[in-house]
């Protein structure tokens, strides 16, 4: 068979050049690797005129200000009901993430990814994904930030509920927030295609260094913002953690944290399966209190003032 390996310069991140073979990156469940023997080429989904959207350093930057930007809203503790961020990290820019996300867009399809997008230094990416139908060729900048603008107006609909049991208030989606604000995702990779079904799509995915987990809170919360920073905080964002600061990566889980505890006394499921896909948005019936509603609101009560939750971020969304 043959072995398709990248080279890959990371040079956005100052990585130096590295060898991968994706076909030997452990995946998880032995699921088979997105990028196995991928060339890169556009699926035939996508049509005769589908084209990638050059990622510039400008365009890089941009995604980068608006997600920092954001992040440090909530991590402010100013956001309604959102308390202030222990240590929320500063998202930095990573290429292998978006080669993933490159991989992504070149199928033209949103859709829960079920591949493995692991990379050779983080083994459980995070994913958001939206697209635009555009009645004509619009201003790309203009596009995206409403994309992003649209994943963050999610926490219009979140509540101490939602924040347990990942649903949003009166159904309404809330996983691509949740995502966004994952405090110990300290990379991103994003990729952008456009092309042609009736009209014209630009899609976007952005891979994010890790996804949630049901072990780990969303974020931990402080008297104040980024309190629990060792490196300080950035100049510029001012709630989140200095670029500079030391990261765990994504094994945060262990058996006594607050929120897997929580879960298993009163045993939350969940069903990595349930997803119900309508007008290409993605509804995850993720996480169900198994015949515990009863108890729900002792458990809102007891844990309201102390953590921060949420579940694994796989819905996605469209804007017209």
């Amino acid at each position: 068979m043959i072995r398709f390996i990248i080279l890959l310069f990371c040079l956005v991140n100052g990585q130096d050049e590295v060898d991968v073979d994706y076909c030997d990156i452990p995946c998880r469940n032995n699921t088979e690797h997105l990028g196995c023997n991928n060339y890169g080429a556009f699926s035939t989904d996508c049509g005769e005129n589908a084209n990638l959207v050059p990622m510039t350093r400008n365009l890089r930057q941009f995604i980068l200000r608006e997600h920092n930007s954001l992040r440090s809203a909530v991590a402010s503790g100013k956001l309604k009901g959102f308390p202030p961020a222990s240590r929320m990290l500063t998202l930095q820019w990573d290429g292998e993430l978006e080669l993933m996300a490159e991989y992504l867009v070149k199928r033209c399809v949103l859709e829960r990814n079920r591949m493995c997008i692991a990379t050779s230094r983080f083994k459980g990416p995070g994913v958001n994904g939206v697209y635009n139908i555009l009645a004509s060729s619009q201003d790309v900048i203009k596009v995206i930030k409403s994309q992003i603008d649209a994943w963050y107006d999610q926490y219009r609909y979140t509540s101490i509920n939602t924040l347990l049991t990942g649903r949003g208030e009166g159904g309404h989606e809330v996983q691509n927030f949740l995502q966004m604000m994952l405090s110990y995702n300290s990379r991103i990779g994003c990729a952008i295609s456009q092309y042609h079904a009736d009209k014209l799509i630009q899609l976007m995915y952005c891979v994010y260094s890790c996804k949630r987990t049901s072990c780990k809170p969303v974020y931990e919360i402080s008297q104040y913002p980024s309190a629990g920073c060792r490196r300080g905080t950035n100049q510029k964002y001012k709630n989140l953690c200095d670029a500079r600061e030391d990261t765990d990566e994504c094994d945060h889980c262990n058996s006594n944290s607050p929120y897997s505890l929580l879960e298993k006394a009163f045993d939350f499921e969940t069903d990595e399966d349930d997803v119900d896909i309508e007008l290409g948005t993605l509804k995850p019936d993720g996480v169900q209190p198994s015949g515990k509603k009863d108890r729900l609101g002792n458990l809102v009560d007891l844990i309201k003032d102390t953590i921060v939750t949420g579940v694994e971020a796989v819905g996605s969304i469209i804007v017209r």
